[in-house]
């Protein structure tokens, strides 16, 4: 628990929650209802291994980055003959660090370099040589349970560098379902995978709120656990909501809404006409700033 008087209210996420979910499967959130990794590069076929390795190695390096600019880069390196090796794991391992660093760097689908490639050359490294160059294997060999993918790529970090990430481990299962169609077992338990726009959009609609001042990623796992009580018992067309859910609509709220609130309701320019969520909007202070947050509500 952090510093500060912080409580969450699950009646209220409850309500918005169901809200949220109704509303950007008929019209989108701002009227957006699709996200930036929907997008596939030319000649890529759906749910494909081609896409399975676009979707897993992109997703590995989705870390404090524009997910616009990050898909954009990742498409562009797919559909440029030079460097769509990238995506071939076995083709990756065959060449030096040095070229396979450059190539990342040309359509700047690698902004931190020396990071970004040693991700990058780690997991291609082992789905070449533990899962014979598909993550498909990965999962099967994980029954497809979501719980044990989870914990597979969580207790070998060496192996799935950053994709074992709390964020990351938990956004790629939702891409799996959602791009990928692969069925998954146990996806209610997984917890929403919250990042600077979550938050965002959890604490300008109240869901948490309280009395806070410090790093944004200290309220992460209360967002979590506040989410996943909100969705309890929600049923929308004879199916029950799950935190996952909740990640797409939630990312929109805050990237074409909330993140334009300076702390006063009447001050976003969008509470008057085109929130789906403004009767939520908490008086107050969020503040965010260099993931600090300063938090009066």
């Amino acid at each position: 628990m952090p510093n500060g008087h912080i409580i969450d209210s699950s009646e209220r996420g409850r309500e918005i929650a169901e809200l949220l979910y109704t509303e950007y499967h008929i019209e989108g959130i701002f009227g957006n209802t699709w996200m930036p990794e929907d997008l596939l590069p030319a000649d890529m076929e759906e749910g494909s291994i081609e896409h399975l390795l676009f979707i897993t190695l992109t997703v590995a390096i989705d870390y404090m980055r524009d997910a616009v600019a990050l898909w954009h880069a990742a498409r562009l390196t797919f559909e440029n003959y030079e460097t769509r090796y990238l995506f071939y794991p076995a083709e990756v391992c065959d060449l030096p660090e040095e070229t396979v660093r450059e190539h990342l760097q040309l359509h700047d689908l690698a902004i931190r370099p020396q990071r970004d490639t040693k991700i990058w050359r780690t997991l291609c490294q082992t789905f070449h040589e533990q899962w014979d160059d598909n993550p498909n294997s990965l999962i099967r060999a994980c029954n497809n349970n979501a719980l044990q993918i989870l914990n597979t790529l969580q207790h070998h970090p060496k192996q799935y560098p950053n994709l074992r990430g709390r964020k990351i481990s938990r956004l790629l299962l939702r891409m799996l379902r959602d791009n990928l169609g692969i069925e998954l077992q146990n996806l209610a338990q997984v917890r929403i995978p919250v990042d600077i726009h979550i938050a965002r959009a959890t604490l300008c609609t109240g869901v948490v709120h309280g009395q806070y001042e410090g790093p944004i990623s200290a309220l992460y796992d209360m967002i979590a656990e506040a989410w996943t009580q909100s969705v309890q018992g929600i049923v929308v067309d004879g199916r029950e909501i799950i935190p996952l859910d909740l990640d797409e609509p939630l990312w929109h709220l805050s990237k074409y809404g909330c993140r334009q609130k300076s702390g006063i309701p009447n001050t976003c320019p969008y509470f008057e006409e085109d929130c789906l969520v403004q009767d939520y909007c908490i008086e107050g202070i969020v503040g965010i700033h260099n993931h600090l947050v300063e938090l009066q509500t």
